[in-house]
């Protein structure tokens, strides 16, 4: 991929507005994305356990978390809109072809965490069994709802917002690694994270990045961003980005071998072979979408 803004980013810095206006917005839809959603996710979080006396994965504490993330969602696409006076065209909302657009984004993001996971069987370091628990359908049906809404929700602060803003003031190469090294530290303090975990988040930011670059379409990366959560924790069962699984899932993983292949209790984002799937899917991507017309084409 070259390093030269494509159509969408273009639009999106024509509508930026210069000077110290613009740069305070950014920052203030930054903190309040952080600080205030944080500080809902808490107050809500104290709330359940007082009331309900439950911690685990129950409809309650879905709940929660799709109030909280889709709060944080609402910041950056109000703020983005409204403050800094960006459409949401800009910010790869489109209505054109979007079941299509969701539907690739579910496959893309099927296929990168299957394969992983296929690494991990043929090295010998995990085995997938069927869960031969019951599973409550419904319970199952509103993980995917939360991981549309959480996975949306980073993918809309990280690629639709922070990339082309910092690409617009410094460049695509700049904006490339300074909102994906934000990306990375936002997950740095989750269970079971260090050095590699952190490199992951980074490699699977790049990888949501070069996505979003070439479709200009949010609804693709934010569809493997839900999908590959949700196969992580409610397909395969593993932990996700050091949280803990749900019993509601098609499959069983165990897991062998040195924690810097599986990733130990950060889940297999954190290990070695999650880092050579997203290295492989990095160059799949850009080897088909590269020169195709109308992918990544400048105006």
């Amino acid at each position: 991929m070259g390093f030269s803004l494509n159509a969408l980013f273009s639009v999106y810095k024509e509508e930026k507005s210069g000077g110290i206006y613009n740069l305070l917005g950014v920052i203030a839809i930054v903190v309040v994305w952080v600080v205030a959603g944080g500080i809902l996710e808490a107050v809500i979080q104290n709330y359940v356990t007082r009331h309900y006396g439950v911690q685990d994965m129950s409809y309650i504490t879905i709940i929660h978390n799709v109030i909280t993330t889709g709060f944080s969602l609402l910041v950056v696409l109000l703020g983005a809109r409204f403050l800094l006076r960006h459409s949401f065209g800009s910010l790869g909302f489109s209505a054109q072809n979007l079941l299509g657009h969701y539907g690739k984004g579910i496959v893309i993001g099927l296929a990168m965490f299957s394969f992983c996971v296929l690494v991990g069987v043929f090295l010998g370091t995990q085995t997938v069994s069927l869960n031969d628990q019951s599973i409550a359908w419904g319970m199952w049906l509103a993980f995917f709802g939360l991981f549309f809404v959480q996975g949306l929700s980073e993918e809309v602060m990280f690629r639709s917002f922070l990339l082309p803003e910092i690409s617009a003031r410094f460049g695509l190469l700049a904006g490339l690694i300074g909102s994906n090294i934000l990306f990375a530290l936002f997950h740095a303090g989750n269970a079971g994270s260090g050095t590699l975990p952190v490199v992951n988040m980074f490699l699977f930011g790049l990888v949501m990045s070069i996505l979003y670059y070439y479709t200009q379409s949010i609804w693709v990366s934010g569809a493997v961003h839900s999908i590959w959560n949700f196969a992580e924790g409610n397909i395969y069962g593993i932990s996700i980005s050091g949280h803990e699984v749900s019993n509601e899932t098609l499959f069983k993983s165990r897991f062998s071998g040195s924690e810097w292949l599986t990733g130990g209790a950060f889940g297999l984002e954190g290990g070695l072979i999650c880092s050579f799937g997203l290295i492989v899917a990095g160059a799949v991507l850009i080897y088909v979408y590269r020169g195709r017309r109308g992918y990544g084409a400048t105006p």
